[in-house]
């Protein structure tokens, strides 16, 4: 919604040069010129009025009364302490009940009061060469610590809130002596500590006011990266927002030597993304600024239409400040038939196309610069319509040093086995890690006392149903005894009988109680037969869950499955399997897997894959197949 708002603005209003002429401003503006040009001592202060005022056409405020009426529900759910699944549960039924709601743009040129903008200038230089600013151009503090703004928020005195809320974490000395990273870290610290919860659901707008953000207790990575803003730059801690173009987004302190990320409330500096990288590949990096970047594409396209991503005029490219990416040459194979004059790279995230940078035809090509590696792009035009294939797939092998066109190959052909729909992360492997070190019991007293070992699970189980073939002994208790720091976190149990195909019932034992007083992560979901539910223990340690089967049974056989994301192939449902080819993806027909794999014959070699379940699920990844295996990208 930010993106279409700035480009509509753009296009009335027209753009102001850096020092704007004095019949272009309104009367509230010129005060605040008028203010500055009084006294040479005011000079930087002047030159910074005109950095904010020559940028301000395309940054808006957005309001209504249903926009109040929500931050009104808002404010009052952060007052209440619940456990953490209640406000994510409220937070959608808001949502469901109030799909839309009327929303107001007001242009800042004509929605700022001189009052306002002056107070926030003098509170910026406050900190200006000061320890944490002083490594600063005077531009760079024009852009990490000025702005009154950071979205299309409500307009309020946000610097005094949230000063008010945290100076007290600093000491005099402080001010002093810290660097900018130690004073983000130690008021990062500060923000830690509130009941912080990330959620994914959409909301009406990019930014929420700094009022409801000072009390929040969830939010979006949006949110949390807005939130960082404010706290720190309250404070004069020069702060910015990067971001994946269509994805994730993340707060970066500026050090003396560069750039410097981390997640507010959540990673302090250097910390975020050496977590994020484990499982998630970076194509591209952009920065949110407050100055018009007249470079950007909604500036140069003329009338074609361009992806929502790219109609930001306010944002610069800084990948090359995270990585030394692949420069990839597209040579153009399917002509536009809308004489489009720009070629787009996407990648594909979880189920659908992700735009992630754009380049100028010439010559029926398209150069594309410094893209992240371990990626696999789909050169693309851009349409209102949708997106129309433009070459085969570009694989970026690590580090950009391979660069392999993905043609399918029709004429050498393999059967695949496939066991998944997508890709294993790291969190899921943290999760599988757990089981290690549990032990299945059999009794035949209710205490247990007699408890029986017929299994240790001493290795990294299989990320789907692992089977126990056991020595048919019998017991009328059966149990799974979770090792110390896991929470217990198994999914589903199977105990089937000698000769018996269908799971035994029983009555459901077992450790009360779930993790945050959760209801959603309770012993029972042990044994309902749904793979995504899971027992989440109150406590790590001695955590159990187990069956009273009423009678002794001959046990010769149990199945069992850790805490997952159900993405594996299982018996019974519906899968196709497509694979990319130049004008979009070619169905290899459909079937309906008998076991927890699944095979395909006479595939082309050499392409990208795509295994859908027909049957349930959203989460797909685009794979290889390398050696007999799926490789994810």
């Amino acid at each position: 919604m930010r993106s279409i708002h700035l480009l509509i603005l753009a296009i009335i209003f027209g753009l102001f040069a850096c020092q704007p002429h004095r019949d272009k401003l309104t009367p509230e503006l010129q005060k605040v010129i008028d203010h500055y040009s009084q006294s040479p001592a005011d000079s930087l202060k002047l030159r910074a009025a005109y950095f904010l005022i020559g940028n301000m056409d395309v940054h808006y405020t957005v309001d209504s009364k249903e926009l109040r009426n929500f931050y009104s529900f808002i404010d009052s759910v952060y007052t209440i302490e619940k456990p953490i699944y209640w406000y994510d549960s409220i937070y959608k039924d808001y949502l469901s009940t109030h799909p839309t709601i009327d929303l107001k743009t007001y242009p800042d040129k004509d929605y700022i009061k001189a009052e306002y903008l002056i107070k926030n200038i003098d509170q910026a230089f406050e900190y200006h060469n000061t320890p944490w600013t002083k490594h600063l151009t005077f531009d760079q503090f024009c852009e990490f610590v000025l702005p009154y703004r950071i979205d299309d928020e409500i307009i309020e005195p946000w610097r005094d809130l949230f000063k008010k809320k945290y100076q007290n974490c600093f000491s005099k000395a402080d001010f002093d002596t810290l660097s900018a990273i130690q004073a983000c870290t130690k008021l990062n610290n500060k923000l830690k500590v509130l009941k912080n919860k990330i959620h994914y659901n959409p909301t009406y707008i990019m930014g929420m006011k700094p009022s409801t953000l000072a009390n929040i207790k969830f939010g979006n990575c949006k949110d949390y990266n807005n939130l960082g803003v404010y706290t720190m730059r309250s404070l004069g801690i020069p702060i910015a927002i990067d971001r994946i173009p269509s994805g994730h987004s993340w707060n970066v302190v500026l050090t003396p030597t560069g750039a410097l990320d981390f997640m507010a409330a959540e990673q302090n500096p250097g910390e975020h993304l050496v977590q994020y990288k484990l499982w998630h590949r970076i194509p591209k990096v952009h920065r949110q600024t407050f100055f018009i970047n007249r470079q950007n594409l909604v500036f140069l396209c003329g009338n074609e239409k361009i992806p929502p991503v790219f109609r930001d005029p306010c944002y610069i490219d800084v990948t090359k400040e995270y990585f030394k990416g692949a420069d990839i040459e597209v040579a153009i194979l399917n002509k536009s038939s809308n004489n489009n004059h720009y070629l787009y790279l996407s990648d594909f995230e979880r189920t659908a196309f992700r735009i992630v940078d754009w380049a100028k035809i010439e010559n029926n090509k398209a150069l594309f610069i410094n893209m992240g590696d371990s990626i696999i792009y789909f050169p693309v035009y851009y349409s209102q319509v949708g997106i129309k294939h433009a070459a085969y797939p570009i694989l970026i092998k690590k580090n950009g040093t391979v660069q392999e066109i993905l043609k399918p190959d029709t004429k050498n052909v393999e059967n695949m086995v496939l066991n998944r729909k997508f890709h294993i992360n790291y969190g899921w492997t943290s999760f599988l890690k757990r089981a290690i070190g549990g032990i299945f019991q059999g009794a035949n007293k209710s205490d247990f006392s007699d408890a029986k070992n017929i299994y240790h699970i001493e290795k990294l189980p299989e990320f789907r149903m692992n089977t126990l073939h056991l020595s048919g002994k019998s017991y009328r208790y059966i149990r799974y005894l979770a090792p110390d720091s896991s929470n217990c976190n198994m999914a589903e149990i199977e105990v089937y009988e000698r000769g018996n195909q269908t799971p035994l019932k029983g009555k459901i034992l077992g450790t009360d109680g779930c993790f945050k007083d959760s209801r959603n992560c309770t012993k029972v979901n042990v044994f309902d037969g749904n793979l995504l539910t899971y027992f989440d223990a109150p406590k790590p340690n001695g955590a159990w869950v187990g069956l009273d089967l009423r009678t002794k049974k001959n046990i010769q056989t149990i199945k069992y499955i850790t805490r997952n994301d159900d993405n594996g192939v299982r018996a019974g449902e519906v899968y196709e399997l497509l694979y990319m080819g130049l004008d979009g993806w070619i169905s290899m027909g459909i079937q309906t897997a008998k076991a927890d794999s699944i095979i395909f014959n006479n595939v082309p070699r050499n392409a990208v894959y795509l295994l859908k379940d027909l049957t349930k699920g959203k989460e797909e990844q685009i794979f290889t197949y390398e050696l007999g295996k799926q490789v994810w990208w």
